[in-house]
């Protein structure tokens, strides 16, 4: 009896296809059919998937490193079923090579959707993996370009681009005042205008039991000094300064080749000119 698990990855930056076709729980019910369908048993031990990261990702990928670890060690897999190769990753190089390196495993990769072996076996087989794996990392590219051309768009309108900042709550794409947060990033300000060094301040916030921006009651002098340094505060909007980018199989920020959004956004000013550039002294 063939051995059978199965690989599923939905990744964020997918948004041309379907929630449907991109569900983690939709690829595995999927591959089950499809190995019941060719008499192959699954075994749940070798069941895996990755939900919300991007197929370019493979360093920090859990379930991805799972299967690997899984197969290094003495294991009973002989298929792992997938829905496409894009699932196994958008880099061209790093995908072949875990193609590569699973069927040197003694596992071979099949897809449900094509109905065929995915494999680098001979000439043939190498040159159609080699374009679907620089298909799909081009797709994800152009992903990408259109995901931050619309948070530009957003940048220019004044709207959210998306994510939660301290200090402020997000509704319909447009940012409010939080009062008791907004308090918090004053009390910062004039204590840095005081004198006080951002450890010391820090500390203060923890022996108050101040809630610090990821929720917990630890603050960190790097997130003191990323408060007095976000001009959000002082009422003017930036996007564009970093992007997140790929580089060695994992997510890196760097500083972005694009010019720089900025916007007056009065409604979102917490501290009074005069206390911004005191807190910055």
């Amino acid at each position: 009896m063939v051995t059978a698990g199965c690989y599923a990855r939905k990744s964020t930056d997918e948004g041309d296809k379907a929630a449907d076709a991109k569900s983690c729980a939709r690829q595995i019910a999927r591959a089950k059919e499809y190995a019941a369908k060719r008499g192959w048993r699954v075994d749940e031990r070798y069941v895996f998937s990755d939900d919300g990261v991007s197929g370019a990702e493979f360093k920090n990928r859990p379930s991805l490193n799972a299967l690997l670890a899984a197969v290094k060690e003495k294991h009973r897999l002989n298929v792992l079923i997938v829905s496409e190769q894009s699932r196994l990753g958008r880099d061209t190089i790093r995908t072949l090579a875990l193609i590569q390196a699973l069927n040197d495993s003694g596992v071979k990769i099949w897809s449900y959707l094509e109905d065929k072996e995915l494999s680098l076996d001979d000439e043939l087989g190498e040159i159609e993996s080699f374009m679907k794996s620089w298909a799909g990392a081009s797709e994800r590219r152009k992903a990408s370009q259109r995901v931050r051309d619309k948070m530009r768009q957003l940048a220019e309108q004044g709207r959210s681009t998306g994510g939660r900042l301290f200090g402020y709550e997000t509704k319909d794409g447009a940012r409010t005042v939080q009062p008791s947060e907004a308090a918090v990033i004053r009390r910062i300000f004039t204590r840095r205008s005081e004198g006080a060094g951002y450890f010391k301040i820090a500390r203060e916030l923890e022996r108050d039991k101040v809630a610090s921006p990821r929720g917990s009651r630890l603050w960190s002098p790097t997130q003191v000094g990323s408060i007095l340094a976000n001009e959000t505060y002082a009422g003017v909007s930036v996007w564009g300064r970093t992007r997140q980018t790929k580089r060695r199989g994992t997510s890196v920020t760097e500083k972005s080749p694009d010019a720089v959004v900025r916007r007056e956004a009065p409604a979102l000013r917490i501290v009074s000119e005069k206390l911004w550039r005191e807190g910055r002294r």
